[in-house]
């Protein structure tokens, strides 16, 4: 493959005006990757996650996934790939802002650990066992998202999650544990149960909190949805309801402030814009000194409070 004239394989930088950063050291055939680079994402310390179909990065055995420093070398310490038992097509990647990274795709074990189609790995590659999805997918995940609230969507080919029923498409808390308040119904569906069957392939998070969802369907629950449909309300605002420990949500359109239901076994509170990137994260112990949001930009605004056994939700509309 080639990028702008010079003779660039699958992967390149480009500056603010769209020029060819000859700097990175993916530029020049030796040091890039042997295949496609199909995703990537930037870690909070400013290293890069890729994923594609190439076997080697800069000469070095690397199955599917890599992770290169700032300035394009390859970090020879990160390589989950070679933990994958059979054949692992990995799909797509979200980086969280504590580093950590969610994988999906078409897989069964890692590390010698049942992980169907979804895990997480610490910031270093390993397996972390705290986000369990139990049996995971039946079928392969294409894509994940993150809402404004911090949950996890995942879209694909599936039909169950952790022997549940959900219809190509679900709902998860940052654990892993399903988000059972989160159903679609039947959701996507072609005229006849015969390749290629239905399928999602993308998902768009709007600002009111609604989706867009698009993929390979003819109707949704029943209604006919040409390849694409907006679902209302896809915002986890009931996220709590997961645990069913009295977790809960609350909406409110008054100005500028944020009062939890309780500070008794607070963790943690995160303040979230309405495309899901997190703004800042307040300590607890400065609760009551409850966080404000007049120093922020009119918009959509989420808060979460995460407690031992539950998490409150809280929508706040800044003028």
């Amino acid at each position: 493959g080639g990028f702008g004239g010079s003779d660039i394989p699958w992967l390149a930088r480009v500056d603010g005006a769209g020029a060819l950063d000859t700097t990175f050291i993916g530029f020049g055939t030796n040091e890039g990757p042997d295949g496609a680079v199909l995703r990537s994402a930037i870690q909070p310390d400013g290293r890069i996650i890729v994923l594609g179909t190439f076997t080697h990065m800069a000469g070095m055995a690397r199955n599917g996934i890599a992770r290169l420093n700032s300035d394009g070398s390859l970090d020879a310490t990160f390589d989950p790939g070679s933990h994958f038992t059979g054949p692992a097509l990995l799909s797509d990647l979200l980086v969280l802002p504590d580093g950590k990274i969610v994988l999906v795709g078409g897989f069964s074990v890692f590390d010698g650990v049942a992980r169907n189609n979804i895990l997480r790995l610490g910031s270093d590659g390993s397996l972390d066992l705290t986000f369990d999805p139990g049996t995971g997918t039946d079928l392969p995940i294409n894509f994940i998202k993150v809402d404004p609230v911090g949950a996890l969507l995942i879209g694909g080919e599936f039909t169950t999650y952790n022997g549940v029923a959900r219809n190509w498409l679900a709902r998860l808390a940052e654990d892993g544990d399903l988000d059972v308040a989160f159903d679609t119904g039947t959701g996507p569906s072609t005229p006849l149960l015969i390749p290629p069957l239905p399928t999602i392939t993308g998902l768009g998070m709007l600002p009111d909190g609604d989706m867009i969802v698009t993929g390979a369907f003819w109707s949704w629950n029943g209604i006919g949805r040409n390849r694409i449909v907006r679902l209302i309300g896809g915002l986890s605002t009931g996220l709590g309801d997961h645990d069913q420990n009295g977790g809960g949500a609350s909406t409110t359109y008054a100005p500028a402030m944020f009062v939890p239901p309780t500070t008794e076994g607070l963790r943690n509170v995160r303040i979230l814009d309405a495309q899901g990137r997190l703004v800042r994260e307040v300590d607890p112990l400065s609760i009551p000194a409850h966080p404000t949001f007049s120093d922020l930009p009119s918009g959509v605004y989420f808060v979460w409070a995460t407690y031992g056994d539950r998490c409150h939700t809280h929508r706040i509309v800044v003028p």
